[in-house]
């Protein structure tokens, strides 16, 4: 494998987990974004719709006790009828509202009671009809209680399920992050010794043909681009190898071919100072 396969791979595998880490983080950011807007759309607006059928209630309550006291005052049992209608418009938006199982379980308890409730006269005429009347009207008042406390505890695990996302998007993170690092630091020494352990044979290589072992051989590993040069190099030290055996023979052959004549012309000088030829003269 290249040396530049290798860094491309090794940049690859950090850029895939950024990438990663930045797509779990998306699509934490997302399901946080959709519990806040299902707060906002419905757990909140239903919270503040039942409170205001809390008042809507007490309204009620107060003027069909004026309206039982003063006999049937038109006054009184027309806005008891008006806050009828607010609690039973608020009543019909809550239940057209995507809730919980334990909300709409709770809401439809309430809207058994209100209609308990409005099936009872308007204008009680007798004592038992209108301490009944006012009985159902505290149920009623109570359920709406339970509404909001459900529809609070639904607000509260949202919430809680919003924060624990968010926790576990800050541990995934910091998991992915140390999982970078860790593969950018195997990458790093891969990618390292891959590079420093032929530059070593190199060097060690150069320095033994810089003391004469022209002839020197380095281990051959793997294809990359320090590879080839090694083999290159191999390929140098043999041709230096075979250039000095040349000279060497060409040393041994010369001397072979000098040593000859010039031993006869010592053995010829040897004899003539020995006087063997006869007398020496100028000549």
């Amino acid at each position: 494998m290249k040396i530049s396969t290798k860094v491309a791979f090794g940049f690859a595998g950090l850029i895939l987990l950024l990438v990663a880490i930045l797509g779990y983080r998306m699509v934490l950011m997302s399901q946080v974004q959709d519990v806040l807007r299902r707060l906002g759309a419905t757990n909140f607006r239903a919270s503040l719709v039942a409170l205001q059928m809390i008042q809507d209630l007490s309204q009620v309550d107060e003027f069909t006790r004026k309206s039982f006291v003063t006999g049937g005052d038109p006054d009184y049992l027309e806005q008891a009828k008006r806050m009828r209608e607010s609690f039973e418009r608020g009543l019909t938006e809550i239940r057209g509202t995507p809730l919980t199982s334990a909300e709409e379980e709770e809401v439809a308890g309430l809207a058994r009671l209100w209609t308990r409730f409005k099936s009872l006269p308007e204008l009680p005429t007798q004592e038992g009809e209108f301490q009944e009347q006012i009985a159902a009207l505290e149920n009623v008042r109570a359920q709406t209680q339970v509404v909001i406390r459900v529809t609070r505890e639904a607000i509260t695990t949202q919430v809680e399920e919003s924060a624990e996302s968010a926790r576990r998007a800050d541990r995934v993170s910091l998991g992915t992050a140390l999982l970078a690092l860790a593969v950018a630091l195997i990458g790093a020494v891969w990618v390292v010794r891959s590079i420093a352990r032929p530059l070593r044979k190199l060097t060690a290589g150069t320095r033994a043909v810089a003391a004469g072992e022209v002839a020197h051989q380095i281990a051959v590993e793997g294809d990359d681009e320090l590879s080839q040069l090694a083999a290159d190099f191999n390929a140098m030290t043999s041709r230096l190898g075979e250039l000095d055996q040349m000279k060497r023979d060409f040393v041994a052959h010369a001397s072979h071919e000098l040593k000859t004549p010039l031993a006869s012309m010592q053995e010829t000088l040897r004899l003539m100072l020995d006087g063997l030829p006869g007398p020496l003269n100028e000549q």
